[in-house]
């Protein structure tokens, strides 16, 4: 379909349907016009970033790709879906929080300090086009991100 500059790669879709989403997130209607046209109804891009902090803070255990998707997300300059965060937080946690970007910057801090960044490279390795991209992966470049949110 044309859908990446690599004629050779295999592109597979994953699609999630939370049947109980918390509240606080915003849609977008996107149009995708290759072959033939699909109109999709998604996340806004900062209700996804949202859900990627949503994973890494409360997530039992950590990801590669969380990392990477922050590390996107971040390049992107999207900022967090707060409302929506907060909401996810509810009702995966219990815990009833007001975030703002300080709380959140704490709250990511000391998620970050309690990472195996040696384990998160090991994760991520496989799925980078660069392997030199590996040294973004440390517990100070996302100590950095976190005080930015």
């Amino acid at each position: 379909l044309g859908l990446s500059s690599h004629s050779s790669q295999k592109l597979s879709i994953k699609i999630e349907i939370d049947q109980k989403p918390p509240s606080g997130f915003k849609t977008v209607f996107s149009m995708v016009n290759k072959e033939y046209l699909i109109g999709i109804q998604h996340y806004d891009l900062p209700s996804m970033f949202s859900g990627k902090l949503h994973a890494i803070l409360c997530r039992s255990y950590a990801k590669g790709r969380d990392y990477y998707d922050w590390l996107w997300f971040v390049g992107k300059k999207i900022e967090p879906n707060l409302v929506l965060l907060e909401q996810a937080i509810l009702q995966t946690e219990g815990k009833k929080l007001i975030l703002d970007k300080a709380n959140l910057a704490k709250l990511l801090c000391e998620k970050v300090q309690s990472v195996d960044f040696k384990k998160i490279k090991r994760d991520i390795l496989p799925f980078l086009m660069d392997s030199s991209e590996l040294r973004f992966f440390e517990e100070s470049v996302f100590l950095k991100l976190s005080k930015v949110g």
